[in-house]
C-alpha cells in the first residue's frame, strides 16, 4: 500500500522560495526608495531640468522631517 503524500496544512513551515526571498529583497528596495530613513514618512520626488538639457536633477525630500534623502542627477541620452 502506497501512502499518498499530503502538502503540510501551515504553509508558513515551509522553506522560502528563490522567488519569494527575491519578492521581499524587491519589496525591501523600493520601501527604502519610497520611505524616509528616519521616520518612514512617503517621499516627495521632484524632477528638475538640469543646467543643460541633458540632465534631469532628482531631488527626493521628506515631507514630515526636512531630510534631503536623495539627490541625483540624470543623464538623457
Amino acid at each position: 500500500m502506497q501512502e499518498k503524500s499530503r502538502k503540510p496544512e501551515n504553509s508558513k513551515s515551509q522553506p522560502k522560495t528563490q522567488d519569494s526571498n527575491q519578492a521581499e529583497l524587491h519589496e525591501a528596495f523600493v520601501d527604502t526608495q519610497n520611505n524616509c530613513p528616519l521616520c518612514a514618512t512617503e517621499l516627495v520626488i521632484e524632477v528638475d531640468i538640469g543646467d543643460n538639457e541633458f540632465t534631469l536633477k532628482e531631488q527626493a525630500k521628506c515631507p514630515a522631517c526636512d531630510l534631503v534623502a536623495r539627490v541625483k542627477d540624470h543623464g538623457l541620452h
